[in-house]
């Protein structure tokens, strides 16, 4: 059965496949020094979930290296090597050097390759059953060990167990990039991956703007994503944030299902133009945006016993985020005459404004009618200043 959720533009394909039979395949799974893998031959992961190999996406005078789900029958592409340099015939041949990169070549010239600071003394590459094409050392199979790894430098794919984020110590952003369509594995201009700020935030590109995003990490999940439970049944969700790293990664908890996001160029939603630009306006302050859910959680749905004040513009509340964190709510009235150009106009001068003795603003939420501002909650300060409006 094959479920299909579209969130934005991103499809999520679910594979349930209770009578999945997992083997061990008759196939190899590397390459070393002395051997190459040529058009028309493959490696197969140990136990015959993924393959590698030379494949065309329907022009057969387009030829690119890449990794599917080798028992499913559809077009289950995940990854490719050289999207945006195909090879023209089958004379094609992927081998690792004596430095432990792999190189593709097509008539001895080098199309694409790996490019690792660090040398193995007998380096494998090896297909693993999560769809990771690695190269190791011989001796060495840890995470932490592999000189270069596909997961690094995704196309449009992400499966369980990959990570997309910053390694901040390598300068190395991992996001999708999608594909100009189906059947060309050209970089689009639409990508998504973490952007790096005080609260990191997954967003949606189109080109150089900002298209989407989903809310900071607010301990269980992106604010932006309710439906995001941290009990799921199927997925494990994992946000890690420190001076050396910061990912977002899921994993599929059992193993008779097989799933995938895929970032999708053609399926983007036409939003109103008028939200839209809004939208725009709200993600270029730079400001994390909350989603009203979280909001209205924390402050008990704005319930009078959360009510701290009432300022010229509307009331106050104080909520508590499932992270623990206390936040001060500034409810914008309806009836207030502040339209979105002011709501905008207050969150860019309150954004540029830090001081000590001024109370922090952590981000707003723009959602219908609802207009928030969301700040540090502080006992004693100058909360009266900006939120009342005093």
């Amino acid at each position: 059965m094959i479920f299909i959720l579209f969130l934005m533009s991103i499809i999520v394909y679910i594979l349930f496949s209770p009578s999945l039979i997992v083997f061990i395949a008759a196939e190899t799974s590397s390459i070393t020094l002395s051997q190459s893998l040529s058009y028309g031959k493959t490696l197969v992961s140990p136990s015959g979930i993924f393959e590698l190999g030379f494949c065309n996406l329907g022009n057969p005078n387009k030829i690119y290296l890449g990794i599917w789900y080798k028992n499913i029958p559809l077009q289950n592409i995940v990854w490719v090597a050289n999207g945006g340099n195909p090879i023209k015939d089958s004379f094609s041949i992927l081998k690792l050097d004596s430095s432990g990169n792999l190189v593709l070549t097509h008539n001895n010239t080098v199309v694409w390759s790996t490019s690792s600071p660090e040398k193995a003394q007998n380096p494998v590459a090896e297909l693993l059953d999560s769809g990771n094409l690695v190269i190791r050392d011989e001796n060495e199979d840890k995470e932490d060990t592999y000189l270069w790894q596909s997961f690094d430098y995704p196309s449009n794919t992400m499966l369980s167990g990959m990570k997309v984020g910053w390694d901040i110590k390598r300068n190395l952003s991992t996001c999708l990039i999608a594909w100009k369509s189906d059947n060309d594995p050209t970089q689009g201009d639409l990508s998504w991956g973490i952007t790096l700020h005080p609260y990191p935030d997954i967003y949606m590109m189109k080109g150089t703007k900002k298209y989407h995003r989903f809310g900071p990490w607010n301990g269980l999940r992106f604010s932006g994503m309710p439906l995001m439970k941290p009990n799921n049944p199927i997925y494990h969700y994992e946000f890690v944030s420190n001076q050396e790293v910061v990912y977002y990664r899921w994993s599929v908890k059992q193993t008779s299902s097989i799933s995938k996001v895929v970032l999708n160029q053609s399926t983007l939603e036409h939003k109103p133009k008028k939200n839209e630009n809004i939208e725009r306006q709200l993600e270029d302050l730079d400001v994390p945006l909350f989603h009203l859910l979280t909001i209205t959680t924390a402050t008990n749905n704005f319930s009078l016993n959360n009510k701290i004040g009432q300022g010229g513009f509307g009331p106050v509340y104080k909520g508590k985020l499932v992270d623990g964190r206390e936040i001060a709510v500034k409810r914008l009235s309806s009836s207030s005459g502040q339209g979105i150009t002011e709501f905008i106009t207050e969150v860019k001068l309150i954004a540029k404004l830090q001081h000590r003795n001024l109370v922090r603003l952590l981000g707003c939420c723009f959602r219908g009618q609802e207009k928030l501002l969301v700040y540090e909650y502080m006992v004693n300060g100058s909360l009266d200043t900006f939120i009342f409006g005093m």
